[in-house]
C-alpha cells in the first residue's frame, strides 16, 4: 500500500477517531474532523484521496441531509478521492442516496476493521490507477483540444488557457461570442478536460425547442402530467447527472423557465412536471448566448439574479474576422477534411482565393467558413479551388469599396481585439495601441464601443 495515501475519518467521536487513526496509521496518513465545517476545511487542505464519513456524525435532526451535503460538497471540489460512508441499519435508504451522488462505497454500523480495511485498499488502488492514468489521458486531452480549436492567435491562445484552468473547477460558466465562432466546441472543450469526462454531456437549445414543450424537456415529466405524457420521462436535466450540461442561447430561455432553472442552481434539485418527488442532481453548468444578457436585463427579458449564478466564469470567442492567420489554418483544415469526404483531387486554394478569404468580414464565422469551403469543394471544376468556387465577392467588394472605409474597419477590429484581450481595461489597451487615454475614448466613441462591455464579471449572487 502506498503509505503516503491520505485518509480523512470524518466522525463526531472523537475517542472512535483516535483508535481508528491508531488501527490505520501504518498504511494511511491520517487525519479527522468532527464537524461539518472542520470536514471541508480538513478536505480543502490536506486533499486526502480517501474519506471515510459517518453520514450521521453530527445528531441533528438534518444530520443525514448534512451528510449527503459534504459527499456532494466534497466531490464538487477536486477528483480523485473515494468516500466510503457510514450509516445504521436504520438509514440504508440514506446510504443508497449517498451511492447515488457519487460515494464510493459504504459499510454499516458497528465497522468491522477487517472489512473497512479492505474496502479501503479497493478504494485506494482505483485511486491510483487513476492518477497514474490522469496525466496520459491530459495530454491526449490537450491534443484533441488543439484540434477542436485550431488557431495560433493571441485571442485564441488565452481563450484556450482560460478553459484549461476553469475546465479543472465545477464553476458555472457563461460563453458569450457572435452566431458561428464556436460557443458549444468551447462547452465540450471544457466538459472534455473536466473530471466529468467520462459522464454525459447534454446539450440543450433553448431557442429551438417550443415554449410549450421546454419545460418538460428540462425538467422531465410524469405520466398524465398532460396530454399526451402516456408515460414518465427523464428531463435533459436529470439525464446529465453527475456531467455537464450546455445550455445554447440561454437568451431565449422565457421569463417564467428562467424563475425554474434559478431554484435549480440555488438547490440541485428538480421536480418533474405533474410531481411532487424532489430529485438531486450534480451537474456542471454551462450556457452560451450571442446576446448582450446586461441589455436583456435592462429590457426585463432576462433575470439578474440568473444572469449571475450562470455568470461566474465568463469567457467571449472572439469573431473570425479579428482571428488574423487563424482564417488560413482553418480553412486548411476544412479542405482536409472535406476533400477526404467527398474524395475530390484538390491541391489547395489559389492565391486569390486566399485573398478573397482574407478580405471578406465573415459574419457568420467558423461555421460560415466551414459551410463556404465544404459547397466550393463539392462543386470544385479545378484542382485548385479558385475564387468564383466561394460566391464572397459581392459582400467582400461591397464593405471595402473605399480606403477610408477600409481603415476605419481596420481600426475598430483592433480596439475590438485589444479590449478583448485586456478585458476593457483603459490603461492596458490605451498601452498596446500607443495612445493616450483621451484619444483613446475618441476613437470608442468615434466606433460606439464601450470598454465596460469587454469587462470580465466573476461575483456570484
Amino acid at each position: 500500500m502506498n503509505h503516503t495515501t491520505k485518509l480523512l475519518i470524518a466522525d463526531d467521536d472523537e475517542v472512535l477517531c483516535s483508535q481508528m487513526r491508531w488501527a490505520l496509521a501504518e498504511h494511511y496518513e491520517v487525519v479527522t474532523a468532527h464537524t461539518p465545517e472542520q470536514v471541508l476545511a480538513t478536505y480543502a487542505q490536506h486533499r486526502p484521496e480517501l474519506v471515510l464519513l459517518d453520514l450521521n456524525y453530527n445528531q441533528g435532526a438534518t444530520s443525514e441531509n448534512q451528510g449527503l451535503e459534504l459527499v456532494e460538497k466534497i466531490l464538487a471540489q477536486a477528483r480523485p478521492v473515494k468516500i466510503i460512508v457510514v450509516t445504521g441499519n436504520q438509514e440504508r435508504e440514506v446510504a443508497r442516496a449517498a451511492l447515488r451522488a457519487g460515494a464510493h462505497d459504504h459499510l454499516l454500523k458497528p465497522v468491522n476493521l477487517d472489512e473497512l480495511k479492505v474496502l479501503l485498499h479497493r478504494a485506494s488502488a482505483v485511486v491510483q490507477l487513476e492518477k497514474e492514468s490522469a496525466t496520459a489521458w491530459e495530454e491526449a486531452a490537450l491534443v484533441e483540444a488543439e484540434n477542436m480549436l485550431l488557431g495560433r492567435s493571441p485571442e485564441m491562445r488565452s481563450l484556450v488557457q482560460t478553459v484549461k484552468k476553469v475546465s479543472r473547477t465545477d464553476a458555472a460558466m457563461l460563453i458569450t461570442g457572435e452566431s458561428g465562432t464556436g460557443k458549444e466546441l468551447i462547452a465540450r472543450l471544457v466538459h472534455q478536460l473536466s473530471s466529468r469526462h467520462a459522464q454525459p454531456f447534454v446539450a440543450i437549445n433553448c431557442g429551438a425547442i417550443p415554449e410549450n414543450l421546454l419545460e418538460s424537456e428540462l425538467f422531465g415529466h410524469e405520466k398524465g402530467a398532460f396530454t399526451g405524457a402516456i408515460a414518465q420521462r427523464k428531463g435533459k436535466l436529470e439525464a446529465g447527472d453527475h456531467g455537464t450540461i450546455f445550455l445554447d442561447e440561454i437568451g431565449e430561455l422565457p421569463l417564467s423557465l428562467q424563475v425554474k432553472l434559478l431554484r435549480f442552481l440555488q438547490n440541485h434539485t428538480v421536480e418533474r412536471v405533474g410531481g411532487a418527488a424532489t430529485i438531486p442532481l450534480n451537474v456542471r453548468m454551462l450556457a452560451a448566448t450571442n446576446r448582450d444578457l446586461e441589455k436583456e436585463i435592462a429590457a426585463a427579458r432576462f433575470r439578474e439574479d440568473l444572469y449571475y449564478r450562470l455568470n461566474v466564469i465568463h469567457v467571449r470567442v472572439p469573431p473570425l474576422r479579428v482571428r488574423g492567420e487563424d482564417l488560413a489554418l482553418l480553412a486548411q483544415h476544412f479542405l482536409q477534411k472535406f476533400v477526404a469526404e467527398y474524395h475530390k483531387p484538390l491541391r489547395g486554394f489559389s492565391p486569390q482565393a486566399l485573398k478573397l478569404m482574407r478580405e471578406y468580414h465573415w459574419p457568420g464565422n467558423v461555421r460560415e467558413l466551414e459551410n463556404k469551403i465544404r459547397k466550393a469543394v463539392i462543386l470544385a471544376r479545378h484542382h485548385v479551388l479558385l475564387p468564383e468556387d466561394f460566391e464572397l465577392a459581392p459582400q467582400a467588394g461591397s464593405r471595402r469599396n473605399s480606403l477610408r472605409e477600409a481603415l476605419g474597419a481596420l481600426e475598430r477590429e483592433m480596439l475590438i481585439a485589444a479590449l478583448r484581450r485586456h478585458q476593457g481595461v483603459i490603461t492596458n489597451v490605451a498601452a498596446e495601441l500607443d495612445l493616450n487615454r483621451v484619444t483613446l475614448y475618441d476613437l470608442l466613441k468615434k466606433h460606439n464601443l464601450d470598454h465596460q462591455q469587454f469587462k470580465v464579471h466573476s461575483k456570484g449572487r
